[in-house]
């Protein structure tokens, strides 16, 4: 089998590639997306979904405002509604260099033009009456940023690939990358080969290993990250924002169904986690261990008092893959031919769709992206994984 472009991985970064090659290809172009099990069955699957624009770098503001504007648009072509419930999002503190930071990530936004609100104590005892806020010294918070169903997304992108003339197979496992003179030749899948002068690696948590057969060793750590799903004994009077402690990286949300999801913000790279089997956490194999549930309780204590008596409804765990600095690694890398899409640092969701456009112009127009630059394998010449 001969393809021009095959894409490894079946998640949101992976449909959103495809469906931006599919959008530019010229006839007769061959484009393929191989994954191993299911569309959307890793880490993309077990995502909290949510999308906002409360980030602390100007490309990531951007290329989140650029992902809005492709839901609406996607709203519009796909058969089926992604519903995006737009709940907000809240950022609070507590302590002066906390409340530092987070004024300058709101000068920032509002520069960006977001539409973000500082809040003082009261004003966010007025959208979270739920909140314990004795020692709240700051707040922000986004009206219009919201969460929606990733399965959705990813399918949806998928689907529109498949029309423009992407081939999707599933149940497709790579192998091998075959690798001659420093250029990549194709892969080798469980069953057969396919020639491509063009391979991605958009493999989320596999993509250090598909990295490793092509010769190479990129700097990304996988992090397990829990999460809780509990019903409130008492329905919930309002709406309940996308809200996250900075000072512990509790978060929790509103789900439909009259849920709130539950659980913990971690990016740290320099952390000792032994070692990780993606393989196990396909589909819903694991389930959140004793010490998460621990920390759960504490902060809801804390934090969330009015909600200690809520039930457990399910809990599952999903693989965040984590770079040095918690932005993704994206374009060429040393082996021509060879590109990654990979360390998305749990915000595949929010930069994934504009990120296929931007690989598309590259391959196919040879259109440069300052996204490409500032993303670059290459920024980590010299860094060890």
């Amino acid at each position: 089998m001969i393809a021009d472009v095959a894409i490894i991985g079946g998640g949101i970064v992976g449909a959103s590639i495809a469906y931006g090659l599919g959008l530019k290809k010229p006839r007769g172009f061959r484009v393929i997306l191989l994954e191993k099990e299911a569309l959307c069955s890793g880490s993309t699957s077990k995502s909290v979904g949510v999308i906002y624009l409360q980030h602390s770098t100007p490309m990531e503001i951007e290329l989140i405002q650029w992902t809005l504007e492709m839901i609406r648009e996607l709203d519009e072509s796909s058969p089926s509604r992604l519903d995006f419930n737009k709940i907000g999002f809240i950022h609070f503190c507590r302590g002066d260099e906390e409340v530092d930071r987070l004024r300058q990530n709101f000068i920032l936004q509002k520069g960006a033009g977001v539409q973000v609100r500082w809040l003082e104590r009261q004003d966010l005892l007025q959208i979270l009456p739920q909140l314990t806020t004795s020692d709240v010294s700051g707040a922000a918070f986004t009206p219009e940023d919201g969460y929606l169903d990733p399965y959705l997304l990813t399918t949806a992108l998928a689907e529109l690939a498949r029309d423009a003339g992407v081939e999707i197979e599933v149940g497709k496992e790579v192998k091998a990358i075959v690798v001659e003179k420093g250029k990549v030749r194709g892969v080798i899948t469980d069953s057969g080969k396919i020639e491509a002068p063009i391979v991605i690696n958009a493999a989320g948590p596999w993509a250090g290993i598909v990295a490793n057969m092509a010769g190479l060793t990129i700097p990304i750590k996988i992090i397990r990250g829990q999460i809780l799903a509990v019903k409130p004994k008492k329905r919930l009077a309002q709406v309940v924002p996308m809200t996250i402690d900075l000072s512990t990286g509790f978060y929790f949300r509103e789900e439909t169904g009259g849920l709130l999801l539950l659980g913990k913000l971690d990016k740290a790279f320099d952390v000792d986690r032994g070692h990780i089997d993606p393989d196990d956490y396909c589909e819903y194999k694991q389930k959140p261990d004793d010490e998460f549930k621990g920390f759960i309780i504490e902060r809801v204590d804390e934090r969330l008092p009015s909600f200690s008596d809520s039930q457990l409804v399910r809990g599952w765990v999903g693989l965040r893959t984590v770079t040095p600095d918690c932005l993704p690694i994206l374009g060429e890398t040393e082996v021509k031919g060879f590109l990654c899409a990979v360390g998305f640092s749990g915000a595949g969701i929010q930069l994934a769709p504009p990120i296929g456009q931007i690989i598309a112009d590259f391959l196919l127009d040879r259109i440069p992206s300052p996204y490409l630059d500032i993303l670059s394998p290459r920024r980590f010449l010299g860094n060890k994984a």
